[in-house]
């Protein structure tokens, strides 16, 4: 299987007729949609010789698409494009373009959108990129091999996918309010809770190939897929989601006949978003309600799209279509013929004070003990976003935010109103001004990592206290931070003072991990403390960062060519603590980081489980170990057989 030319192949043609959507019933066939006018349609790019897959945008004025020839990036509204990577990617993702993923025939990364390194090789296609949490990116390839990397990509732990039905074919990864989503053929899909650390098949309604997941930022928990056609009813298949992707239901048919290729599904809002298909586009700008359109018979396999601000883009085999901006665009009136009458009136026009109609309210779970939990209502036909308290359910902030966060994950959050974003605390007191392009609402070591066009670090009153001045940076860990500025890096202290230069090393982790860094020279690595002293000489093949007070660390091992790909193979590996002692001898052929207060380790072929002295407490008989301990179970495969195991090594039964 290849990704669309390579996964999939051409979307095929569009047979359109008026679609009209009335509560809880689905189309008539014979209704009828209007063109839309295609006079702000403009062709960017011209006879590429490969075909295009992928698109990624920071801004309005800086968009990257990637195909078969690499990846190109425009600063000027796609008016003119240079190559920044010249190799097969099918898959894009990125937080800013100081921190962008590619995934091709492996995958690879950039600091700045145009110097590219490869991190990781893969034997198959990486069909699809995406992060959760401050840290973690995961990446899927076609075949469910699944890449998760904490450290920006200095280390990529691969696993496979536990479950798949007749085909293993995946087309896509995607993130939905910190829930992730991997879809693909045969209606497949899968999803995990705790950032890809376990995966449960979702019965999907249908066994149609998935082709597009798309989550809108106006509805967080909200997640549209769309189906290929069957030649039966020559109809595609739009489902809908409103729990992250737990549950699905069929929301609404579509008349278009692709059998069998998958359509693309993108669009700025819940209310205005594309379905494409060959040469033509569905177009909606009321949720669904009804649809126009849009003719580009020069594009062929328009099977991908994106948003740049307010330009959309439409990417073809050989060309790339922009529309410049949603608000000049030609408005239609779409001709159709209601099944039942329509509601056009907004649900809420006014909001009181601590007084909301209930109708229409959309609430977003929160776990914990958290005082404050989200929800929307619809304020002039826009969904806008407040908060309650969970108790008296008193409206504590009035709906006013375009997009918010939870508090899942900490005492803060992130809130956005119209693409400018700050930061809540949970009493609901904004701690900042909402004027930045970019929030981390991970408080480390008292500061927030926050951009706008460049990076710096807010306190918890809002006071910009260490300049955005930074190209790039990490958010602050030990009292230090990894930045970048003109073309130096180095490591800060919480006043922005410079303490340690990147420079004197071959190779520098970008954070430090319990007080302690990696570094490297002449191919061989240590340790450097929170002032750059060496506390761990450079001995080492490969380390980990510490992790429960220890790091894990390899001698003799080496990167090698395998199945096409590059890997750290041999050696031995053991456990060093944080003043460089080998408290678990470098005795074992593949280890794994502590976790829950036990590590995997390998002996000859088999694999069981160690304390932190060393002491073997689960035997050594397992022929992979999936997971780490996790709240108290792990993961394993015997004989062909995958379950979960207690730290006593006795089956957990599943209920």
């Amino acid at each position: 299987m290849k990704k669309k030319s390579i996964l999939t192949a051409a979307i095929s043609m569009l047979v359109c007729s008026n679609v009209l959507l009335a509560q809880n019933t689905f189309f008539n066939d014979n209704l009828v949609l209007k063109n839309e006018e295609d006079n702000n349609w403009t062709k960017c790019t011209g006879s590429n010789k490969g075909q295009f897959y992928a698109f990624w945008s920071s801004s309005i004025n800086d968009v990257f698409v990637a195909g078969d020839n690499g990846v190109i990036h425009s600063i000027d509204h796609g008016k003119t494009w240079n190559t920044v990577f010249t190799d097969l990617v099918t898959s894009l993702w990125g937080k800013s373009k100081s921190n962008l993923y590619a995934g091709g025939r492996g995958i690879y990364h950039s600091n700045d959108g145009k110097n590219w390194t490869k991190q990781k090789e893969s034997s198959t296609i990486i069909s699809g990129i995406t992060s959760v949490g401050l840290n973690k990116v995961i990446a899927v390839s076609q075949t469910g091999d699944v890449y998760i990397t904490e450290n920006e990509g200095n280390e990529w732990v691969k696993t496979k996918l536990p479950i798949f039905r007749e085909t293993p074919a995946v087309s896509n990864i995607i993130n939905v309010s910190g829930g992730i989503l991997i879809y693909g053929e045969m209606g497949i899909v899968l999803r995990s809770t705790d950032e890809g650390k376990t995966w449960k098949d979702i019965m999907f309604p249908t066994r149609k190939t998935i082709g597009s997941m798309w989550s809108p930022a106006s509805l967080p928990n909200t997640v549209y897929a769309i189906t290929n056609s069957d030649n039966e009813t020559k109809k595609c298949e739009l489902f809908r989601s409103s729990d992250k992707g737990a549950t699905w239901k069929l929301w609404l048919n579509l008349p278009i006949n692709s059998p069998y290729y998958p359509l693309s599904i993108f669009g700025k809002s819940d209310k205005d978003f594309y379905v494409t298909s060959f040469n033509a586009l569905m177009h909606t700008k009321d949720g669904g309600i009804s649809w126009s359109k849009s003719n580009l018979m020069s594009l062929e396999l328009n099977h991908e799209g994106g948003i740049a601000g307010e330009d959309i883009y439409i990417i073809g085999t050989k060309d790339i279509y922009r529309r410049e901006s949603m608000k000049t665009t030609s408005v239609v009136e779409p001709i159709h013929v209601a099944t039942k009458k329509v509601a056009t009136k907004p649900i809420l026009t006014k909001v009181a004070p601590n007084k909301i109609d209930g109708k229409g309210i959309e609430t977003r779970e929160v776990s914990g003990n958290y005082k404050l939990y989200p929800f929307s209502v619809e304020v002039d036909q826009k969904k806008m976003w407040g908060y309650k308290d969970r108790i008296s359910e008193k409206v504590i902030i009035n709906p006013k935010y375009t997009s918010c966060g939870t508090f899942n994950w900490g005492d803060y959050t992130e809130v956005e109103i119209n693409g400018k974003k700050g930061i809540l605390y949970k009493s609901g007191k904004e701690i900042c001004a909402l004027k930045y392009t970019q929030v981390y609402s991970d408080k480390n070591d008292g500061l927030f990592l926050v951009t706008a066009d460049k990076y710096g670090f807010i306190d918890s009153t809002g006071k910009e206290v260490i300049p955005l001045i930074y190209s790039t940076a990490n958010p602050f860990n030990s009292g230090r931070a990894f930045v970048e500025l003109n073309e130096k890096k180095f490591f800060i202290n919480n006043k922005g003072k410079e303490v340690i230069n990147a420079k004197l090393y071959d190779e520098t982790n970008t954070y430090f991990s319990e007080g302690l860094c990696g570094v490297s020279k002449n191919n061989k690595w240590g340790f450097i403390e929170i002032n750059g002293k060496l506390i761990i000489p450079f001995k080492y093949d490969h380390i980990n960062p510490l992790r429960d007070g220890f790091a894990l660390v390899n001698t003799g091992g080496k990167y090698e060519t395998v199945d096409q790909g590059i890997e750290f193979k041999g050696g031995k590996w053991g456990y060093i603590d944080k003043t460089g002692k080998e408290v678990i001898p470098l005795n074992y052929n593949a280890a794994k980081e502590f976790s829950d207060g036990l590590a995997a380790i390998m002996s000859g072929e088999k694999w069981g489980f160690i304390d932190g002295t060393g002491k073997v407490v689960i035997p050594i008989i397992y022929d992979w170990i999936r997971t780490s301990f996790i709240n108290g179970t792990a993961e394993v495969y015997l004989k062909e057989e995958n379950f979960k195991i207690d730290k006593t090594g006795n089956r957990v039964k599943e209920k």
